[in-house]
């Protein structure tokens, strides 16, 4: 899966898509989306702009999303996806995608033909690229995963080459923030799936008690048991954070274990990155694989490693989960969210679901040439600093987002 896919837009293929897309995303619940006037007005007016549009990433609905967000504002987006979802479909998917203006990336890899795709699209007069700057997805409204700092260097890339061509060329970062709610009453659905979820884990159904009490305990039974499978022995006054924290960090030192990479010490989400990336080298790039003897190789490392994703899927569905995450705010949005989590770890599938309107709202955007003298002066610090302005733009957007809508 090594072979770079370049985006082939295709304005037919596009204009067919805008009659798909929101049938496609009915499948998945999602039954509306709703854009702000001056959001879509302010799009319209930056058509001419080289933007570069940073989404958070709760769900696989936020492309169609962003799709749809370029047809509202009558212009054509491309975007970065992950190099294993061209291979959907028996490959169908993938020329399906790639003609909407999509482009692979092998994840964990020095890509380069797709940097410098980037780099080249980023340049151009009037682009639009879409890309997801946490790089996961972690199936929660109300939060984000750190954003990729790499997202923002490509950024600057791209404007010291269109300033080779164009000496008043500027790119621009465009915050963008999708936040789900459910349009139907989703009460009997939790109470649906706490059921299941007690009858699974071996705890008595309290039909009369408290839904997130009911939940609570799930959840402490289902740490209980991870921790008797990783061999863990808490203390006695552990708090239910810090040992969800541990059990976690022992998904993550497994999976890195597994595929031999040594751990630095940073965040749990810049850990777990830093192990898929190792991961997705060997089992999505077998660029050495010349001979039969090198894919054969190939084949023992990537079975090999394969334990490592299970290890990291795990992780990945719990890492956005914190203690007091719903009782801080009990909507049924995160309930949801919490339970989606709690059926995917004890069933090995999501059964719960409701209808759902997305909501999308759009940030100030950010000049880079503006941030040209800084980022001469000292590029890491520059980068990390747009990178975090970027995370917390989206943030304060999520925040006025739950609050709600403003039309």
């Amino acid at each position: 899966m090594n072979d770079f896919r370049p985006p082939k837009l295709n304005r037919a293929v596009v204009a067919l898509a805008n009659a798909v897309i929101p049938l496609a995303m009915r499948v998945r619940s999602v039954v509306g989306v709703k854009f702000r006037d001056e959001d879509i007005s302010r799009l319209k007016e930056l058509k001419g702009e080289r933007l570069v549009i940073l989404p958070n990433h709760p769900t696989n609905t936020e492309p169609a999303i962003l799709f749809k967000l370029g047809e509202r504002s009558r212009q054509a987006f491309h975007y970065v996806a992950c190099r294993e979802a061209f291979d959907l479909a028996a490959g169908f998917w993938g020329h399906f995608i790639q003609r909407l203006g999509a482009y692979s990336l092998v994840r964990g890899a020095l890509d380069r033909p797709s940097f410098s795709m980037t780099r080249e699209i980023i340049a151009t007069p009037g682009s639009k690229l879409v890309i997801f700057p946490e790089g996961e997805v972690y199936s929660q409204n109300d939060s984000l995963l750190p954003f990729q700092s790499g997202v923002v260097q490509l950024a600057f890339w791209g404007l010291e080459d269109a300033l080779k061509k164009d000496p008043g060329a500027d790119v621009k970062l465009l915050p963008v923030a999708v936040r789900y709610s459910f349009v139907q009453e989703m009460m009997p659905a939790i109470l649906a799936s706490i059921k299941r979820l007690e009858e699974a884990v071996g705890l008595p159904v309290s039909l009369e008690e408290d839904a997130y009490l009911r939940m609570r305990r799930i959840g402490e039974l289902v740490v209980s048991k991870l921790e008797k499978q990783f061999d863990l022995v808490p203390f006695p006054e552990a708090l239910l954070g810090d040992r969800m924290d541990i059990v976690k960090h022992t998904q993550l030192e497994r999976a890195a274990e597994i595929a031999r990479v040594k751990l630095r010490g940073g965040s749990l989400a810049e850990e777990m990155r830093l192990v898929v990336n190792a991961v997705h080298r060997v089992t999505n790039d077998p660029s050495q694989a010349k001979t039969p003897y090198d894919r054969r190789l190939w084949v023992e490392s990537r079975n090999h490693i394969q334990p490592a994703l299970h290890e990291l899927d795990r992780l990945a569905n719990w890492i956005a989960v914190y203690d007091g995450y719903v009782a801080a705010n009990p909507t049924p949005e995160r309930m949801v969210h919490l339970l989606i989590r709690m059926e995917q770890e004890v069933l090995g599938k999501t059964v719960i679901r409701g209808r759902q309107v997305a909501h999308v709202a759009i940030g100030k955007e950010i000049s880079l040439v503006e941030r040209r003298q800084e980022y001469e002066a000292d590029k890491r610090a520059t980068v990390s600093h747009v990178t975090k302005q970027t995370e917390a733009i989206v943030q304060e957007l999520l925040i006025s987002l739950a609050v709600g809508f403003v039309n």
